[in-house]
């Protein structure tokens, strides 16, 4: 077998709600985990192919997809992942979702920040970490235009997902070959990890692993269960009264910072992205506004 597609980015923008709702169909079997990054952590893939070609063992299907954002974060550029894709698949066919980059950026600064990979404020991570890069979607995409063909890329706008799945659902249907029956009677499952609060940190589920895994059939499951209680509560009380406000200067930086790849990206795209150009019409994120993303501070 090959995997046939993947949701290939972008970070935040409703990667996994699309997966969630592909892995639906019955001609469909999406990997387990949805981001396994295979391609983009395994320095030599082709010897580990067997146990990547086993996420998808629980489904039997006409096409196989994954979906791992890593694959078009800047950092991973190292790898050249649309090269090793093009090794593993020359006709791999690639999703890639944009959103407004304000909006992208908070999201995955929150997302960031509950998960303990971001402990700085919004501000400083601008400078310090992939927030704004993430967002150069011209950037991200275009090698991977250049290794398959503009023909193997279908680019999606989230706000349209969002708004009207059914429309998108039909889209990549038809760009992957499939029946979009099967998809009518679908809800829109939008998948926020915002709305999942009762998570550890990064660091939590790492030592988590490391001491308990190793002891669990000793421990019995509900000595595990009142660990796992106790580190997410702790997770919890550190989120609890964690204020988020942006701010115009704020704005304006990723705004500026983005704005020749959005008009760039323009060219190859048959939507209007001029709303990415300005402030974001949303208003969960407008500058001033103080927000308690995690808990219900400050009312």
């Amino acid at each position: 077998m090959k995997v046939d597609f993947m949701i290939i980015g972008a970070m935040k923008c409703g990667t996994s709600s699309l997966s969630s709702l592909l892995a639906e169909h019955p001609d469909i079997s999406f990997s387990q985990p949805k981001e396994p990054s295979f391609f983009s952590d395994v320095p030599d893939w082709r010897s580990s192919l067997g146990q990547y070609h086993d996420l998808f063992r629980h489904k039997e299907a006409k096409i196989y997809g994954e979906g791992s954002t890593s694959y078009t974060k800047s950092l991973s550029r190292k790898v050249k992942v649309w090269e090793e894709l093009h090794s593993y698949n020359k006709d791999l066919k690639l999703i890639y979702l944009i959103r407004h980059p304000v909006e992208r950026a908070v999201s995955q600064y929150l997302h960031g920040y509950q998960r303990g990979f971001i402990d700085q404020p919004f501000n400083s991570a601008l400078y310090k970490s992939e927030l704004l890069y993430v967002g150069r979607y011209y950037f991200q995409i275009w090698p991977f235009i250049e290794q398959f063909g503009r023909d193997k890329i279908l680019i999606l706008k989230f706000e349209d997902f969002v708004r009207d799945h059914h429309t998108t659902l039909n889209m990549v249907s038809g760009f992957l070959g499939i029946d979009s029956a099967p998809f009518e009677g679908l809800e829109n499952i939008y998948k926020n990890v915002m709305n999942e609060r009762r998570v550890m940190t990064n660091q939590q589920e790492h030592k988590f692993r490391k001491y308990i895994g190793p002891i669990k059939s000793y421990l019995g499951g509900k000595a595990v269960n009142f660990i796992r209680e106790r580190m997410i509560r702790k997770n919890e009380k550190r989120l609890k009264d964690f204020e988020f406000c942006l701010s115009d200067t704020e704005e304006e930086k990723i705004l500026s910072f983005t704005r020749l790849d959005i008009l760039n990206l323009q060219q190859i795209i048959p939507f209007d992205v001029s709303d990415y150009l300005v402030p974001s019409q949303n208003g969960k994120y407008r500058p001033g506004r103080r927000i308690f993303p995690f808990g219900t501070s400050g009312g």
